[in-house]
């Protein structure tokens, strides 16, 4: 196994601001110094950030401040790209909303990013925000997403229409005309521990043996090719050396994608812990957004590595995942810890490429 770099941040010669938003310490010293954010704790953001080597970087963060909870867009451009900073600001200044512009670096609210214009409630409470993607709040009864782009139809179809089984393992769902505006009734629970495992798998079983709606994307060896390329290729900018690593476990999910399961079940897609709340001893499935047609298996590959890009596997899959599906999951997620500045987050995307190493190893055992 590689060393694990000690290095905090992102290097970019050519975005100068890379290296600060992407060190947790800095970053948070940023958002405390906004002064429109009132008893900020920076330290405490859930950050998703979008990076386009040497020419921009988007951060979306939900910062605690004395007045609640509030979704903050920092976004930092290269020098032929500088005037998009003074855009959003003066987009700000026109809206009188707050903006804070410091040389190549601007920040504001949220509902100022572009792709999400007029779509986020002005009396939600943010929960998350990925920046030219998605905003997830709370607005009094209902857990809402503004979608950047709508989801694919099969997938609004499954969270609006279930079928009466599944229905009982989902919250009600409804969406605006445009389907980028998605509201699901708010549910409270507890996160999954290791005894509801039981229910979580009645629960995602049952997901697994309804009929598929028309319309949703299909997981094939294609598309988990694509998915692990553009990761590995992410981590490969991000950490140089780790990349090495990351492309020769690229090499070999393609050596062994003619051997992909037959796509023949309804998935969650994006199966974690996270993803699921019980309550009244049963599982409710939460965020279906990449609801697809797939192999079983995929999900409970998903629910492995989701736990080790958090920081460590708490609650086992009921059986091991196959090999190519957690050497597949593995190489998506290993860019995930990035992708949200978790605390420590360059040794867990080496801890991610541990485990897709493993299951390489065991891939290749089976000939």
């Amino acid at each position: 196994m590689t060393p694990v770099p000690l290095r905090p941040s992102i290097h970019d010669p050519a975005l100068a601001a890379v290296a600060r938003l992407t060190d947790r310490t800095e970053l948070a010293r940023q958002l405390e110094a906004l002064p429109w954010l009132e008893g900020a704790d920076g330290s405490r953001a859930v950050v998703r950030l979008r990076w386009k080597p040497g020419t921009n970087l988007r951060i979306g963060a939900v910062v605690p401040t004395a007045a609640g909870p509030a979704a903050v867009l920092l976004a930092a451009f290269g020098p032929e790209a500088r005037g998009k900073a003074e855009g959003l600001a003066a987009r700000a200044v026109r809206r009188g909303v707050p903006v804070s512009l410091d040389g190549d670096t601007v920040a504001v609210p949220a509902q100022l990013d572009p792709h999400l214009r007029r779509l986020v409630p002005s009396g939600g409470v943010p929960l998350s925000y990925n920046p030219a993607r998605r905003w997830v709040g709370r607005d009094g009864a209902w857990a809402v997403k503004a979608h950047a782009a709508a989801p694919p139809p099969g997938v609004t179809a499954l969270l609006t229409a279930p079928s009466a089984e599944l229905a009982e393992h989902l919250p009600p769902a409804q969406h605006d005309h445009s389907g980028r505006l998605v509201r699901t009734a708010w549910t409270s629970g507890s996160p999954p521990q290791p005894a509801d495992l039981p229910a979580v798998r009645a629960a995602l079983t049952t997901l697994h043996r309804c009929p598929p709606p028309p319309g949703l994307p299909v997981l094939d060896a294609a598309s988990a090719l694509r998915a692990g390329g553009r990761s590995a290729r992410a981590v490969a900018a991000a950490l140089p050396e780790q990349g090495p690593r990351a492309l020769a476990l690229l090499a070999v999910l393609e050596e062994h994608a003619h051997r992909w399961p037959a796509p023949t079940a309804l998935l969650h897609g994006d199966f974690s812990p996270d993803q699921v709340v019980v309550r009244d001893g049963g599982a409710v499935l939460l965020d279906l957004d990449r609801a697809a047609l797939g192999p079983p298996g995929w999900d409970w590959a998903q629910w492995t590595v989701a736990q080790i890009a958090n920081g460590g596997l708490v609650t086992a899959a009921p059986r091991h995942p196959e090999p190519l599906l957690l050497l597949a999951a593995a190489l998506q997620r290993a860019v995930e810890p990035l992708r949200r500045l978790r605390p420590g987050w360059t040794r867990l995307v080496a801890d991610v490429l541990n485990s897709a190493e493993s299951a390489a190893t065991e891939l290749r055992s089976q000939g």
